[in-house]
């Protein structure tokens, strides 16, 4: 039986988490069997909901449809709760349908939608920068219940154990660190996959 193939798809969270998986042999391909699990990433640096189709839409059109994804690890919002026009109680509806997008267009079979990260240091584009990412996680499960394809093959990924977010985050205020951070978020990760590949992936 062919691994099951996973795509980490999302903005600079992604693309570091590629780098730091690449320069730490211990984390490659979150450090799963390759025999079970084999990891893509595709991390596009400021991407937002719809900045980041295109980057999908020629990342399938490389892959021949018998290796495309079964699961998509989905990790945006950051960058759109910083442009003041993006209302964060309808955001959820964005990534849902983004997650449909991928599931009825490529075939894939779940999609995993990860929480935002609250920022220490906040873009000044918007106020209460932190709010609208409170709001913005609340509605990834508010349209996920909703969604037509309740309860899968779409889930949300809720964090735990960042509470203390100066210990995981670099001195930007946004991203995670390579020290604590970055381990941490590859353990959510692998967790949320092997939950995810139970149901049939």
């Amino acid at each position: 039986m062919a691994p099951t193939h996973v795509l980490c798809l999302g903005d600079s969270f992604i693309a570091r988490l590629q780098n730091f998986c690449a320069s730490h042999p211990r984390y490659a391909n979150l450090n799963f069997d390759p025999s079970n699990f084999r990891i893509s990433f595709l991390g596009v640096g400021g991407a937002t909901t719809n900045s980041v189709l295109p980057h999908v839409s020629n990342y399938f059109r490389s892959l021949d449809p018998a290796s495309f994804p079964d699961i998509v690890f989905l990790c945006l919002g950051s960058n759109d709760l910083s442009l003041p026009s993006v209302n964060p109680d309808r955001l959820g509806s964005s990534l849902v349908s983004l997650a449909q997008y991928l599931c009825v267009g490529y075939s894939v079979k779940h999609v995993i939608i990860s929480q935002i990260f609250r920022r220490l240091r906040t873009p000044r584009t918007v106020r209460r920068f932190n709010s609208r990412v409170f709001s913005a996680n609340q509605s990834f499960q508010r349209f996920i219940a909703n969604s037509c394809f309740n309860p899968v093959p779409v889930s949300y990924w809720r964090m735990s154990g960042f509470s203390d977010l100066p210990r995981y985050l670099l001195p930007d205020g946004v991203h995670l660190n390579t020290f604590r951070g970055y381990p941490k978020f590859v353990l959510h990760v692998r967790g949320d996959v092997l939950r995810a590949s139970r149901t049939g992936c």
